[in-house]
């Protein structure tokens, strides 16, 4: 009995290594302008001692990232100079490991029951694997059920169901998909129907093809500073021949990009609300589309990590170990849940050349609209239109009166007369001749504020943040395209990004359309004479220019993070209509010697960068550093910023 005892627990202690032995290896390749935060792999589970991460050609060592194996989610914690082409090798286990356990394992079902009853699916836990010749198909998946209980509630049964395939239909044609509805009730509100709770994704692929369709994570970055970050329901497809590549995506979505910037307040590690710049006074925030940073850094979520969100309430909290002060510049990008107008989401690029090439292009278009003749939550009556086409892109204008004349012990408000104005009153549940619905418009752009409870109270004009009128909210659409060209070899590099956007803020108005185009220009120019012929030197010297103009919109990111900070510039003074151009030089010899420099311009703000590195590493004993960044602007930033 002892002996079996052993033998079970090395051969439970030699398990990953075993595994890992038998399992492919995966490698992914990345590029980055600037630092990515949160960098998201293909695939979950990783096996930790399999990661190896490349740099510019240079080995990471395990204390210079975090990994998440579980979500496959990874961060870099050594400093880097950008731009910068990663590699990232691991193996995966291909089962993921459930979080939680059965006592009593569940039956399993042959082929012949599941023809015969689909409804014997869902209590599978492991199917058999089907082998045809050089074909293999596996099904498993799991169905739990719980039973929740407590004083002053209802017994309430909850259970949850995961299914997942894999394997090959022919020969090189590589099948995928899961069924889960284990996502859905974490957020609630979110989801409203079975049809959108479940989670379904199916994807076929082969050496020069893949296509999906269902549940779609769409993520690319496009241009200099270009992200796409958006979760859809729609089908997906690329293909490559050569040195060509091509995909598009298309489908159904229900969330817009926002950014934004909040000040910390003194010891206050939360609740700090994201609410994007339209005026809503709470927003829920699609879950895993987040990106927050703090002074620049790019943070993780997790309850032994950086912060957690509440994503129905779009609430940021910070851990402990976070020290917030006034100070503290809080910055982050979300997509937000807006079900105004049914939307619609299109994506395509197309690429010629590779790594390998002197001359690479490529070519992307991104499209998102609402569709304005199809509201989601109200029916828009012929008077909403006439006032939706009057109002152009003004929202302010774009309202209804929210005061409607009640019958006798239904209203709350009552009315009174003070000079040519109508002010209106709380008298009670029932006890008034109005029924009147209220709108947030921003500090000071109301009447009316709230004391909580559903009761508005009249302040003064302009005294408020509510006013007695109804929002129609704008239909938009927002599209951009975006070529770019790199031509490079063993010294010189030449780039080119040029982006031209359509943002059409009231499809129902033609009104104020001649701002809705706007573009964005950005080249560079790299030199290194002899990063070739000498191992032990290297140097690089670059000169990049962009230009922006301030009508350039982009459905996600087009800007660095903390631009106004890396200019030293008021961040109320930044407007996207700017020149920028800057000169910079690497210089390394071995691992001794390593200086970066740069110096850059901004037009129209007077503002100038100077930045210098020199890192020095004469024995393997010693190491020193000196690290200098000046920055100069005619509207400086500020160094102190109390929120009110």
């Amino acid at each position: 009995m002892r002996r079996s005892v052993f033998f079970v627990v090395v051969i439970l202690f030699l398990a990953p290594d075993i595994l890992y032995c038998e399992l492919p290896i995966i490698r992914e390749k990345f590029h980055f302008e600037e630092s990515p935060g949160v960098i998201r792999l293909r695939s979950r589970n990783i096996i930790s001692n399999s990661l190896r991460i490349e740099i510019n050609d240079q080995v990471l060592n395990s204390n210079e990232y975090i990994l998440e194996a579980n979500s496959g989610s990874l961060k870099i914690t050594r400093e880097m100079k950008f731009p910068a082409d990663i590699t990232i090798q691991y193996s995966r286990f291909w089962v993921d490991v459930p979080s939680y356990y059965f006592k009593r394992k569940l039956g399993v079902a042959t082929s012949r029951e599941l023809t015969s009853n689909s409804s014997d699916m869902v209590s599978a836990r492991h199917l058999p694997v089907t082998r045809s010749g050089s074909t293999s198909l596996r099904i498993f998946g799991s169905k739990s059920f719980g039973v929740k209980a407590g004083s002053g509630t209802d017994l309430d049964l909850k259970q949850t169901l995961n299914v997942q395939i894999e394997g090959y239909l022919t020969e090189g044609l590589k099948i995928s998909g899961v069924l889960s509805d284990q996502a859905a009730p974490e957020v609630g509100g979110i989801s409203t129907s079975i049809g959108e709770i479940d989670k379904v994704a199916l994807r076929l692929s082969s050496r020069n093809f893949s296509a999906g369709v269902g549940d779609i994570d769409f993520d690319k970055h496009t241009g200099v500073y270009g992200q796409l970050k958006k979760t859809l329901k729609g089908a997906t497809a690329s293909v490559s021949a050569g040195k060509i590549e091509a995909d598009a995506t298309a489908g159904g979505i229900k969330s817009k990009h926002a950014t934004k910037k909040i000040y910390g307040r003194d010891g206050l590690s939360g609740p700090y609300k994201l609410l994007p710049e339209t005026g809503q006074s709470s927003v829920s925030i699609m879950p895993s589309t987040e990106q927050i940073w703090l002074d620049g850094r790019p943070l993780v979520r997790g309850v032994d990590a950086d912060y957690e969100i509440d994503y129905l309430l779009g609430e940021i909290t910070f851990s402990p170990a976070i020290t917030i002060t006034s100070r503290s510049r809080i910055e982050a990008d979300f997509e937000y849940l807006d079900e105004n107008y049914r939307q619609d989401f299109v994506a395509g690029g197309a690429m010629y050349g590779d790594s390998s090439s002197m001359l690479q292009t490529r070519i992307d278009f991104v499209r998102q609209s609402d569709s304005e003749n199809d509201p989601v939550q109200y029916n828009l009556s012929p008077d909403d239109i006439s006032v939706l086409s009057a109002a152009g892109d003004h929202v302010s204008m774009a309202v209804k009166s929210g005061v409607v004349k009640a019958d006798s012990g239904q209203g709350d408000y009552d009315a009174e007369i003070t000079g040519s104005d109508t002010i209106y009153i709380y008298v009670g549940k029932g006890n008034g001749g109005y029924r009147v619905s209220f709108s947030f418009m921003g500090q000071g752009k109301g009447d009316y504020r709230y004391l909580g409870g559903g009761v508005y109270e009249y302040v003064s004009d302009g005294g408020g943040e509510y006013l007695p009128v109804v929002k129609i909210p704008l239909p938009e659409s927002i599209s951009a395209l975006s070529m770019n060209t790199i031509i490079s070899d063993d010294h010189i590099r030449l780039d080119f990004n040029g982006t031209v956007s359509r943002h059409d803020r009231n499809l129902l108005s033609e009104r104020d359309d001649d701002d809705n185009y706007g573009m964005d220009l950005s080249g560079g120019f790299n030199l290194t004479p002899m990063g070739s012929y000498a191992e032990q030197v290297y140097l690089a010297l670059g000169f990049n220019a962009r230009w922006q103009d301030e009508r350039f919109s982009f459905p996600g990111r087009s800007n660095r993070v903390e631009r106004d900070r890396y200019w030293g510039i008021l961040a109320d003074s930044m407007a996207n209509g700017v020149l920028q151009l800057s000169l910079s030089e690497v210089f390394r010899m071995g691992e001794k010697v390593k200086l970066l420099s740069d110096f850059g311009v901004m037009g129209g703000y007077g503002a100038h960068r100077y930045s210098t590195d020199l890192t020095l590493n004469p024995i393997s004993e010693f190491s020193g550093r000196i690290s200098r960044t000046d920055r100069y602007s005619e509207r400086s930033a500020r160094t102190l910023v109390i929120p009110t």
